[in-house]
């Protein structure tokens, strides 16, 4: 089994020059006045207005299935890995 990225076949230093030449004119063009932090690695953060909330924040996460399927994995149960 690989033990790094680089054993996986991923190439980080591809994906993270993809992320810089995206960035200013692809990722910061879908921006609005709600985003409330800049685009990171895992987490995006978006607030509105709802009159029932007085400040709501939205904070959505993207993580890769591997830590996923490793909990399920080390749970011996793999029903809930599409869930998690």
């Amino acid at each position: 089994m690989a033990k790094t990225y680089e054993q996986a076949g991923v190439n980080i230093a591809a994906s993270d020059e993809f992320v810089r030449r995206i960035k200013d004119d692809k990722i910061r063009s879908t921006s609005s006045k709600a985003v409330l932090a800049d685009s990171c690695a895992f987490v995006a953060v978006f607030g509105w207005k709802f009159k029932s909330n007085k400040e709501p924040v939205l904070v959505s996460s993207v993580d890769g299935v591997g830590r996923k399927l490793k909990v399920a994995f080390l749970m011996k149960n793999m029903m809930p890995s599409g869930k998690i």
